[in-house]
């Protein structure tokens, strides 16, 4: 605990005060060298001259206005406290303080100044110091400050829920300023949430230029590489590059949507189509030797395998949130519908390959992560039915959850089969992480990318569809559906909506029953109480 001093000036005791507060007093001329000195476990109170450390060699003249604010701020610090610094507190019984010293701890010496700084006592500038620790404490609080604006934006990226994110302040004052004010609520939520992934984004891509770079600097500046090598290794980092920096660039024109849009989807293109362009030429014309070709086709999938994966996980995310911003709509909830079952199939394609080929703990992580993406199927009603705003939130929630058990748990066996098996060293694990970080940043890019191009695809949507009904065409195609319909042909499913109805209704069985003998429950006697977790959470 931080020793609490006491000192005596003009007859009035002012304190507790912690070691660098006293300090200060005596820096600027609040506590002179005569004034009497105090602290539990000081046998006597003692002139203030004698207390080591106290009070620097060269002192700082200050005017009587900085010192009676000085007091005043070391007052506001101590609110709360029995004693408070100022010239209306009450005075301390001294006798009564002093015999607190039977109950303190003897650890320091009654004339020792426990926090002084040795550069203050052995005579060094004081002026120079005092700015030292200004500086210090200006550093201290940008790093809090940008400590919690980040963690502002991993809120919003992984919440990514329009119901429960708002702009700030500061950032409603900047969209109102820009050069293309954005008044409204909604689109100032939306330009926030926009904000936060891309300097997601921008973090995620510069920690993965470091382990690229790593892969540059062991193919490019090695001579015993193949020439064609080392220029694929430069030219995928010189692209990475670029799009580090159009993303730096949106993120700086935030306010600006539409600048940032244009180099948000710029960003994009120049990550996924990039490499895909470079892997497109054919290496074979100006290589003849196989086992450099096998090396090539590695570095190829390596690079790729990030982009894809991430490709439908964005697409799904990107469509959660945009339901949550136009609950109304059912475009987000068809994207999704139509994606996730792309995706399972890319899942259980590689669960069949892992699974034949003796890894059976890295096929059933690839099935579990198919699992939670389907559980956007299983939901397919409350995406596609217009709704009010919360309970489109209520239900992407839900499916987030749902995802987020199964995929964890997917991930947490795929990690556990790749490190048993592989041969760990500098360049594996730098090949993770890569992967890793360069799958975050693809995912977080093109969720921002595609959030801009749905909002304008809902739009257009909208306007085409109130012209088409206005026009001659509308009667004759109203006729046609009719016709399909009466055949049934235009049902939206022949009972699979009632199959998974069934099954998450057996799994919501399984899953109280579960809870209830585990002792989850708050009360496992009431089956209505007993299941409120579960509901809540299902």
């Amino acid at each position: 605990m931080a020793a609490e001093w006491y000192y005596s000036k003009n007859e009035q005791t002012f304190g507790p005060l912690s070691s660098s507060e006293l300090r200060k007093m005596a820096e600027i001329g609040g506590i002179s060298e005569n004034d009497m000195i105090w602290k539990e476990g000081m046998t006597n109170w003692k002139p203030a001259k004698e207390i080591k450390g106290l009070f620097p060699i060269v002192k700082i003249p200050e005017s009587n206005s900085d010192i009676k604010s000085q007091q005043s701020t070391i007052s506001r610090k101590n609110t709360g406290r029995p004693s408070q610094i100022g010239v209306e507190s009450e005075k301390i019984n001294i006798a009564s303080i002093i015999n607190k010293r039977t109950k303190s701890p003897q650890n320091n010496s009654d004339d020792d100044f426990p926090d002084a700084d040795p550069l203050k006592t052995n005579g060094l500038d004081q002026k120079s110091g005092g700015a030292l620790s200004e500086e210090l404490r200006k550093r201290k609080e940008q790093a809090r400050e940008t400590f919690n604006l980040y963690r502002l934006f991993w809120s919003r990226v992984l919440k990514s829920d329009f119901q429960i994110i708002h702009a700030t302040q500061s950032e409603i004052e900047k969209l109102e300023s820009s050069s293309n004010p954005v008044d409204s609520p909604l689109a100032q939520d939306y330009a926030s949430w926009r904000r936060s992934l891309l300097m997601i984004c921008i973090l995620v891509l510069g920690i993965t230029l470091v382990f690229t770079g790593y892969d540059v600097f062991t193919e490019t500046f090695n001579s015993l590489k193949h020439p064609v090598i080392r220029l694929q290794a430069f030219s995928l980092f010189a692209f990475q590059i670029i799009s580090f920096f159009l993303c730096i660039i949106a993120a700086r024109n935030w306010a600006t949507i539409k600048i940032s849009r244009t180099y948000t989807r710029l960003a994009w293109v120049i990550q996924f189509a990039g490499p895909f362009i470079l892997f497109f030429t054919p290496l074979s014309l100006f290589v003849s030797n196989q086992l450099v070709l096998i090396s090539l086709g590695f570095s190829s999938i390596v690079t790729l395998a990030p982009k894809i994966f991430g490709l439908f996980p964005g697409l799904i995310r990107c469509s959660l949130s945009i339901k949550t911003l136009l609950p109304e709509s059912s475009v987000p909830g068809w994207l999704s519908i139509v994606i996730a079952p792309i995706y399972i199939l890319f899942l259980c394609v590689g669960a069949i390959v892992a699974i034949q080929t003796s890894f059976l703990i890295l096929g059933i992580g690839l099935l579990l992560i198919g699992i939670g993406t389907l559980m956007v199927l299983l939901n397919f009603k409350n995406l596609l039915k217009p709704s009010g705003q919360a309970e489109a939130s209520q239900s992407v929630t839900g499916i987030k959850r749902l995802q987020s058990i199964f995929q964890l748990a997917g991930i947490g066996l795929i990690g556990f089969q790749v490190f048993r098996n592989a041969n760990i060293d500098r360049e594996f694990l730098n090949n993770v992480f890569l992967f890793v970080f360069s799958f975050i940043g693809n995912v977080t890019l093109l969720t921002v990318a595609m959030s801009d191009f749905m909002l304008g695809m809902i739009r257009e949507g909208q306007i085409q569809s109130d012209e088409f009904f206005k026009s001659n065409l509308a009667p004759d195609y109203q006729a046609r559906l009719d016709q399909l319909a009466a055949c049934g042909l235009t049902d939206l499913d022949s009972g699979e909506g009632n199959i998974a109805e069934k099954i998450r209704a057996k799994s919501m069985e399984f899953a109280k029953k579960t809870a209830t003998s585990a002792g989850w429950t708050k009360n496992t006697d009431d089956p209505g109480s007993g299941s409120k977790e579960i509901n809540d959470f299902m």
